[in-house]
């Protein structure tokens, strides 16, 4: 049964990214994926209209490749690169349970760069990444005659292979080609938020009041990332935490609260026996 008729899984949000990628030099690759895969993180504001400050973020890869069973014999430990991240989004994607069987994974619909704004300011940052690339800092680190450009799919993608796009290709794109391009080859930056929307308990779009609790039911709190009415302009991790930590206050408040409200009405029923 539905126990309480409010939007969850909708006002899904990432921070969609696209890379320049390149092969790095030898002595500069990380030999295990236990050493820290970003060492340089900068923002910059991309004055596109609607845009705010500080909307964009520059994440220089150590290696290609994220997942903590991979070993340095993996080809993209070679790969090195600078990613271009939105960090303000308009953009809004969708979570839907597909079964009430848990071990059915969920439908994830990111909707990335469907904003205008989010696309515009991506296909900027390509071109930022691509002037980047010809760079003396870059060139000093990439292996000499290998390609520089950006990735195709998924970071670190064919890169021996010729699998990206160099800057002289890229100019040759129309501007609809170039934006079918980040529409294809953005990733996001694992940072999902928004889809138990906190506000009012009158806001039709809101999943769980300012206290935290889901709207309509009495026991049950949420309290991580997704309840962000838009996702934060820089990573989620401290962001969850304060919340994590102010909700936790809350509730300990409430119980304590409850706690002496108990206390009274159990002296006062002892007072009348």
């Amino acid at each position: 049964p539905c126990l309480a008729d409010v939007p969850v899984g909708q006002n899904l949000q990432d921070h969609p990214g696209i890379k320049l990628a390149f092969t790095l030099k030898p002595h500069l690759r990380a030999v295990t994926s236990d050493v820290r895969h970003t060492s340089v993180v900068g923002r910059y504001s991309s004055g596109v209209t609607g845009c705010g400050e500080a909307d964009m973020q520059l994440v220089a890869n150590n290696f290609g490749v994220l997942s903590l069973d991979a070993n340095a014999d993996d080809p993209a430990f070679a790969v090195g690169g600078v990613v271009a991240i939105v960090n303000e989004v308009f953009s809004q994607g969708e979570l839907r349970i597909r079964s009430a069987d848990s071990r059915i994974e969920p439908s994830v619909e990111e909707n990335m760069v469907s904003d205008p704004r989010d696309l515009a300011r991506l296909v900027d940052a390509a071109n930022r990444l691509l002037i980047i690339g010809e760079s003396r800092a870059v060139r000093d680190a990439a292996v000499e005659g290998e390609p520089i450009g950006l990735a195709r799919a998924s970071p670190g993608t064919g890169v021996a292979g010729g699998g990206l796009v160099e800057k002289s290709e890229w100019e040759q794109m129309s501007l609809a080609e170039q934006e079918t391009f980040v529409r294809l080859n953005c990733a996001d930056s694992q940072h999902a938020s928004g889809t138990c929307r906190l506000g009012r308990a009158e806001d039709p779009a809101a999943v769980v009041d300012l206290e935290g609790r889901v709207i309509g039911l009495h026991s049950l709190s949420v309290v991580d990332a997704s309840i962000m009415p838009s996702s934060v302009r820089g990573n989620i991790h401290l962001t969850v935490l304060m919340l994590a930590e102010m909700m936790a206050d809350k509730l300990k408040s409430q119980l304590n609260a409850q706690t002496q409200q108990d206390q009274e009405e159990t002296t006062a029923t002892v007072d009348l026996l």
